[in-house]
């Protein structure tokens, strides 16, 4: 038996291959002795060395397991033909899995997976989540870690840390150890969880209180280049929002607000509440509601397909940097 395992969802195909060697493990095998592993990645390994694994019958056992992980990401065209015959040959006691990280379009075009397929193989595609998809996988891995996480702040989770299941499983066991059995806050998700444009979107903002609108737009195409979507940027700007209201709030109630006290206050990193600190300055409190108005009336334009997630990202870029209180001067 072979089975293809790839996409980007590098999370899901390395879990789906744990499970298959576990149940192998369980069921035909507890001392592993007929379980091999082999890297190709890994410098020095020879074909020949994977070959004997594929071709040897099972020991004291009735069934053998060959793992063979980063086959498709670096193989050459020449290099396919010796890996198409010897898949050609897997005993029926053998189950060959092949594991790799490489996009799923790029792989079912490789003659090494084409062929396999025609010869009855099996494949398993892991493709990039989408927000929705991601959310979903939250919920389930909230629940199974009696993390009470309702839909709301699974999305906003999403929304702040991107759709990469490695990054969404770290801030899952983060709030589990900080929550310790009590529902997730959007204080806690505030306090906890990091995006990973969280440094460029400080940058982005930085430059809208500068008024350079120019390194505003280049910074967000830069995270456009690297992927983030769009709807992602909206969200961090809109959570950004909030908290310079928050922020701006706890200035007007108690002038003597310390940067301390914006951290313990709002349960933010004292990172986010020295940045709020110096930038709030540069707003009216009328001001950002205003716009936190507008980018919830966005938000749903989006939704209804009125307005692409760029164009409200833009648009909120441009209306914060629009609303610096010395540009009205």
């Amino acid at each position: 038996m072979l089975i293809f395992i790839f996409g980007s969802d590098s999370y899901s195909s390395k879990n789906q291959v744990l499970a298959m060697k576990e149940r192998f493990l369980e069921k035909f095998d507890a001392l592993g002795t007929n379980l091999s592993i082999f890297n190709v990645s890994n410098s020095g390994l020879e074909f020949g060395a994977v070959a004997q694994a594929v071709e040897s019958p099972a020991f004291l056992a009735p069934k053998r397991m060959v793992i063979i992980k980063n086959l498709l990401s670096g193989l050459k065209k020449a290099e396919e033909k010796q890996w198409i015959e010897l898949f050609d040959k897997i005993p029926e006691s053998t189950i060959v899995i092949v594991l790799d990280e490489i996009d799923a379009q790029k792989a079912r075009k490789m003659k090494i997976v084409s062929s396999s397929l025609a010869s009855g193989s099996h494949v398993y595609e892991h493709s990039p989540l989408s927000v929705s998809e991601a959310s979903k996988w939250l919920l389930q891995e909230a629940k199974q870690k009696s993390l009470d996480l309702n839909q709301a702040m699974a999305q906003d989770i999403v929304q702040v840390a991107g759709t990469d299941l490695w990054l969404l499983a770290g801030e899952i066991s983060k709030l589990v150890a900080y929550c310790q059995g009590r529902a997730v806050t959007r204080s806690d998700i505030d306090l906890l969880v990091r995006s990973t444009a969280d440094d460029q979107i400080f940058a982005c903002l930085d430059a809208c209180v500068n008024g350079d609108l120019k390194k505003m737009y280049l910074l967000f195409e830069n995270q456009r280049d690297f992927g983030t979507p769009d709807a992602q940027l909206f969200a961090l700007l809109v959570r950004q929002v909030r908290l310079l209201i928050a922020t701006a709030s706890l200035l007007h109630e108690h002038r003597n607000t310390t940067k301390q006290d914006i951290s313990r206050e709002l349960g933010i990193h004292p990172f986010v509440a020295q940045k709020l600190f110096s930038q709030v300055g540069r707003f009216e409190l009328g001001g950002l509601i205003n716009l936190q108005k507008k980018m919830l009336e966005m938000d749903f334009a989006v939704k209804t397909s009125k307005l692409t997630s760029k164009q409200s990202t833009d648009i909120s870029a441009f209306c914060l940097a629009s609303d610096r209180i010395d540009k009205k001067a």
